[in-house]
């Protein structure tokens, strides 16, 4: 297999959600999804989720790191319309993730969560899926990872102090980081 470039996401088709955490309700991503009507909503928005969790995460911290099995799951996550479709590909994505970029108290809940995710309703699965987001991964591991992935990341053990970063980073943010660690050399 080819190696791709450090930098790169899996997500390379979103370029346009620099910028964002978590789409909102209010803010839906237009492009390749199905029109949203009331019912819709909820599946919408943990279809975008889901998709946006994704694209955070450097291909060090899944599972497979083919590109075309990350373009597939794209594919396959814009054309849900409904709740067992985004659990489907929720079910898959959880496989996928590492266990070093998931949080330790979550192994106890993993079990529950999954059985939660197989009979979920509408508004259930988009928590859930927000379950996955605040309580499943590690965004402290994920920027490691990503640290690693760029080949930034300093020995601590060698006297360097270690950087935490709080919560998801925008793509943005991640640049504004990596500028900052690669000073810190």
């Amino acid at each position: 297999g080819g190696h791709k470039p450090a930098t790169q996401k899996k997500g390379i088709s979103r370029s346009s959600s620099t910028g964002k955490h978590a789409p909102s309700a209010s803010s839906p991503r237009a492009r390749g999804k199905p029109h949203k009507g009331p019912s819709s909503e909820h599946v919408f928005s943990a279809a975008s989720l889901l998709l946006d969790i994704s694209d955070r995460l450097p291909y060090r911290s899944v599972r497979s790191a083919s590109s075309k099995v990350w373009t597939k799951f794209d594919r396959s996550i814009r054309k849900c319309s409904t709740t067992r479709q985004v659990a489907s590909q929720a079910l898959w994505f959880v496989a996928q993730l590492k266990g070093e970029i998931l949080r330790s108290t979550w192994q106890r809940k993993a079990s529950l969560w999954v059985e939660q995710l197989t009979k979920c309703s509408h508004a259930s699965c988009l928590h859930l899926v927000q379950q996955l987001e605040s309580e499943a991964i590690d965004w402290n591991r994920v920027a490691e990872q990503w640290a690693l992935e760029r080949g930034l990341l300093t020995a601590v053990s060698e006297g360097g102090s270690a950087v935490v970063f709080h919560g998801p980073l925008s793509s943005e943010e991640e640049e504004e980081e990596a500028e900052k660690m690669a000073q810190l050399d």
